[in-house]
């Protein structure tokens, strides 16, 4: 599976999807992501702009991804996907 983001956003999506425990293929956009991953605990994601304090409009209308480790699975992220 792959997937396209903007140059500005790839080094923030390499850092959500090693932290998802996504294995990823060529090399690291940010040579700092991987060392990151040592900071927290297995599974940790950072807090979702929706769920911040301070939120303005947009992204929080929208809600965040459901956490794919739940029962909903991969899903409830498609369907959350296709609901934007």
């Amino acid at each position: 599976m792959y997937f396209r983001v903007k140059n500005r956003q790839a080094a923030w999506a390499e850092y959500l999807l090693l932290h998802a425990g996504a294995e990823l293929v060529g090399p690291s956009v940010d040579a700092r992501n991987p060392g990151y991953m040592d900071r927290h605990e297995p599974g940790w994601m950072p807090t979702p702009w929706s769920e911040s304090e301070g939120m303005g409009d947009g992204l929080a209308q929208q809600g965040s991804p459901p956490d794919a480790t739940k029962d909903n699975g991969f899903k409830g992220l498609v369907d959350w996907w296709n609901n934007l």
